[in-house]
């Protein structure tokens, strides 16, 4: 992998920017492939943006809950491509939602997926895959390879397709923006704490606190349930609730502000 962020500790502004005070960022995908077929593609796109954005001026600011959340919506309604698929029926991300993740954890976030209404058993099954294969991945003792993390997700995704037939549409749009976010999202994580380890290091530090090799697969997998929580609900709070659940998994993981 080529790709570098660039990151910078602390940002200057207030937490309440404006939208218009938010500069967009740019991601190199050139070792990155979306299956294009994937009618959600663009919710995991549109995350990477949203979170690109949050840890380059937000990496080591202590934030509540309530302050990411308001951060992730100032970035996003700061972004033309998530206002033009928010929809009217958008609603904010509720900081309940965050907590109610943060609390179904250590049940591999099964709760959230049992109480997901009009999906079928069979789509909650499918669902419970995708994320089982984070957990799994993050018990290993070696860190997994990340092209062959990849490539399991891209079969899943594949096999979505395949069999969209057996899914309504509501379950399919839950299935793919889970899987495309989960796709978009390691690929960003595992690139960014490979990349960005001087972000842990400071000249003072006799021991400077480091990421662990997990935290790009446990980041990953906040991500994903996230969206599949907001998916349920329209197209637009898929991507904010992902980025959200996204962000504060980041930013309590991290080492730098315990």
């Amino acid at each position: 992998m080529t790709l570098i962020f660039g990151v910078h500790s602390c940002n200057e502004d207030s937490i309440n920017n404006t939208g218009e005070n938010i500069v967009r960022k740019e991601i190199e995908y050139s070792e990155f492939e979306p299956n294009l077929n994937n009618s959600y593609n663009y919710i995991g796109e549109l995350h990477n943006e949203i979170i690109h954005s949050f840890v380059t001026d937000y990496s080591d600011d202590e934030l509540s809950i309530e302050e990411i959340i308001s951060i992730v919506e100032s970035i996003a309604n700061a972004n033309e491509s998530f206002l033009s698929i928010k929809g009217e029926d958008y609603v904010p991300v509720s900081p309940s939602l965050i907590l109610q993740g943060i609390n179904d954890l250590d049940n591999n976030f099964h709760s959230i997926i049992d109480s997901l209404d009009d999906v079928s058993t069979l789509a909650k099954g499918k669902l419970k895959t995708l994320v089982n294969h984070f957990f799994d991945s993050a018990d290993l003792e070696e860190e997994p390879d990340y092209l062959e993390f990849d490539n399991y997700l891209a079969n899943f995704e594949e096999e979505i397709l395949q069999d969209s037939s057996n899914y309504s549409p509501l379950e399919n749009s839950i299935l793919l923006s889970a899987v495309a976010t989960a796709r978009y999202s390691t690929f960003y994580w595992n690139n960014y704490y490979k990349n960005n380890g001087a972000n842990y290091r400071s000249a003072s530090d006799d021991n400077p606190p480091q990421r662990r090799w997990w935290h790009w697969v446990i980041v990953g997998v906040a991500d994903t349930a996230g969206v599949i929580a907001g998916a349920a609900v329209n197209p637009g709070v898929a991507v904010t609730s992902g980025s959200a659940a996204s962000t504060a998994a980041y930013t309590m993981t991290n080492p730098r502000t315990k």
